[in-house]
């Protein structure tokens, strides 16, 4: 195979999350064999290490330098094979380098979630940029969608065929059953609006006068932090982590006993398939690709109500039979998630 020059968009790479995380692991996996650059508003080496060559906005506090650099990223990476975008504003730089610029680039946007503009109808400039959007995706070679939910928003979206790379989980997963405490509620996130923390905790002052030992672990980034660290406080019960990385997502989860995903807005949960490779069943919501990871009374359970999710949490903590049938059923699940098959299918999409 010829040895491709690859760019890669990501608006920021200055922070944890799944998206930008499958975006490092992309550039790992190509760069074995092609010439991989990246391009970005913003980036912390201390998140991310990468071997490839990265470029970096130096204006981010300067609107119009910004927008410049922007431009500068569109004329840079005219030459490129091929450009893999990711989320907004870089899907319409691609496209200015293709028709302004003359770029003979393959196009690729991975979408990790439809952004939110497509939901909001707020003001004209937001209309503006989905009619602007709807044009520039005409230019685009492929579509990639994190899940079958994606796929299918695409479509009746923008009446365009994507195809379903999943992303895969980076780490090892346990051989067998991890020895577990017995009444551990396990979670975390980045808890903005819309993932829906307060269930959360409801779950836990439900069940807790029931269950005395009754423990709940919470990590990770959220706006509300000092409003749940002023209410538990003295609750030695509750541990409210902060950002966790992969090894501690390990050992809690290793020794947690059911995980809570009561997010109602997730277009794909890259929590809940870490979580099933920990064995862990899943509690969430019958919303968007929760059907793709979270079978009823198999690996975990979809509800539709906040007293079905913690009558489900309830049952589970309480049935140690069904808490290993469902953790074993988790575990199958999470093979799916796995590195070489990420890295075959992403291989074998990007040359259609």
């Amino acid at each position: 195979m010829k040895r491709l020059n690859i760019a890669l968009l990501h608006p920021y790479l200055d922070r944890i999350g799944w998206a930008s995380q499958m975006m490092i692991h992309l550039a790992h996996t190509l760069e074995k064999k092609h010439t991989v650059s990246l391009y970005t508003l913003s980036y912390d080496s201390d998140i991310y290490s990468i071997s490839s060559d990265i470029f970096v906005n130096s204006y981010s506090r300067n609107t119009l330098l910004k927008y410049c650099y922007l431009f500068l990223i569109a004329y840079r990476i005219r030459n490129a094979d091929m450009i893999v975008i990711w989320n907004s504003p870089m899907q319409f730089i691609a496209w200015i380098s293709k028709r302004i610029f003359f770029s003979n680039a393959k196009l690729i946007w991975w979408q990790h979630h439809i952004p939110w503009y497509h939901s909001e109808h707020t003001n004209i400039f937001l209309y503006g940029k989905r009619q602007l959007e709807r044009f520039v995706i005409q230019d685009i070679d492929l579509l990639l969608a994190s899940s079958q939910y994606l796929c299918k928003r695409i479509e009746s979206i923008w009446n365009i065929s994507a195809h379903t790379l999943y992303p895969y989980v980076d780490f090892e997963l346990p051989s067998s059953l991890p020895e577990r405490k017995k009444y551990v509620l396990f979670t975390y996130g980045r808890w903005v609006s819309g993932k829906n923390i307060d269930q959360v905790f409801q779950t836990y002052d439900a069940l807790r006068p029931q269950i005395s030992d009754l423990e709940l672990w919470v990590g990770w980034e959220w706006n509300e932090l000092e409003k749940y660290i002023s209410k538990y406080k003295n609750n030695k019960n509750v541990k409210i982590l902060w950002r966790l990385n992969s090894e501690q997502i390990i050992s809690y989860g290793a020794q947690a006993t059911v995980f809570l995903f009561p997010s109602q807005i997730d277009a794909f949960g890259m929590v809940v398939i870490e979580a099933q490779s920990l064995w862990l069943p899943i509690v969430c919501f019958d919303i968007h690709s929760s059907c793709e990871l979270v079978q009823n009374g198999v690996n975990g359970y979809r509800v539709s109500s906040s007293e079905d999710f913690i009558d489900k949490v309830d049952m589970i903590l309480n049935d140690e039979q069904l808490r290993d049938i469902l953790s074993a059923w988790a575990s199958k699940q999470a093979l799916v998630f796995q590195k070489s098959y990420f890295e075959s299918q992403s291989q074998k999409l990007l040359w259609l």
